[in-house]
């Protein structure tokens, strides 16, 4: 019989082995993503396993929180886009959420937060995700592109926009100074610099991961950061200096990544989640020609023992920090990030 198992995959040797046999694996599934949350933001890492003779059946990836603020709770997994649950069989995923309910009543979790599980129950929200099939090659993926994208990509270069490929701390500097800028223009704090270090120390100078940056005329005025493990690549992360906008370098910088990622033999590129409401960056995401999902969250409240739904409020305080100045934005980042999961 199948046994449960909680297993910390920072410990587990050839943990990223062992999920790469699992179809639906991405970064986030990696021991290497699990290190950036537990030293980024003091997670504990609670990852519930289905084995059986040794051999590993189903994975459902948890990270602790302990906070003053939002208590204690159980996430799969924090600031991870989708990180649905490997099972080799579907009949293995009930015992594995139930297993997952049970260990969080005994660690009296507030509740438990799934990202793209497939399962039956109202979601607690949702958003879109998209994907692109690198498969065709270059030529077919840029016919498949929308004709403002093409058009925008030909502005950039003709403006001289030019992009480069890097994997060094001072490249994340560069590219964390553009997500302060982004973040204010839309009233959130930026990522604490300490998370963007350690995506650079465990993944990004370790191969699974790319900084692209656009200069112009010497000046960086766009960036993403990527993310890759296995076939798949991820866009984690997009930035750009409002004042260089027109010139269309976020778009160069997508055209220029899904090239690289075609050409080094990358399977998918996944665009990450986009709230339903999120007009511009859903009109940037269907342009580049990939697939539209809906990625569905769910929430387990061990209070009441149920699936709930989302509660939604007014959003005032985006408002209020747009009119922040930066320095005290990346101040409210670094206190509220870990809190925020």
């Amino acid at each position: 019989m199948p046994t449960i198992e909680i297993l910390n995959p920072l410990g587990v040797r050839g943990w990223d082995r062992l999920v790469l046999e699992f179809p639906g694996c991405t970064i986030f599934h990696s021991a290497a993503w699990a290190r950036v949350l537990a030293e980024s933001y003091g997670y504990a890492p609670q990852y519930i396993t289905l084995k059986k003779g040794g051999r590993l059946l189903a994975v459902l990836p948890v990270m602790e929180i302990q906070s003053f603020l939002t208590g204690r709770r159980g996430v799969s997994l924090p600031f991870s886009d989708l990180c649905p649950p490997l099972v080799q069989d579907p009949s293995f995923l009930e015992p594995l959420i139930e297993a997952a309910i049970s260990h969080g009543k005994i660690r009296r979790w507030k509740h438990l937060d799934l990202r793209g599980a497939n399962l039956p129950s109202r979601p607690f929200c949702s958003y879109y995700g998209h994907h692109l099939d690198l498969a065709p090659g270059e030529r077919k993926l840029f016919s498949g592109l929308k004709s403002s994208h093409k058009r925008n990509i030909k502005k950039a270069e003709n403006e001289g926009v030019a992009v480069s490929f890097f994997r060094s701390l001072e490249s994340v500097r560069s590219f964390s100074r553009l997500n302060g800028m982004t973040r204010k223009k839309h009233g959130l704090p930026p990522q604490p610099f300490r998370f963007f270090r350690k995506l650079h120390e465990h993944l990004i100078s370790k191969g699974k991961g790319i900084v692209a940056l656009a200069a112009h005329r010497g000046k960086t005025v766009a960036g993403a950061v990527y993310l890759n493990f296995g076939k798949t690549a991820v866009y984690k992360y997009g930035a750009s200096d409002p004042a260089w906008l027109h010139l269309r370098p976020n778009n160069l910088v997508m055209w220029e990544s899904i090239r690289r990622y075609a050409r080094k033999g990358f399977d998918l590129l996944d665009f990450g989640r986009t709230d339903l409401d999120h007009d511009g960056l859903l009109r940037f995401k269907r342009g580049w020609g990939g697939e539209e999902t809906i990625l569905h969250y769910h929430r387990f409240d061990m209070a009441t023992s149920r699936f709930v739904e989302s509660e939604t409020g007014p959003k005032n305080s985006h408002t209020l920090m747009k009119k922040m100045p930066e320095p005290v934005l990346r101040g409210i980042g670094m206190m509220l990030y870990r809190h925020m999961g």
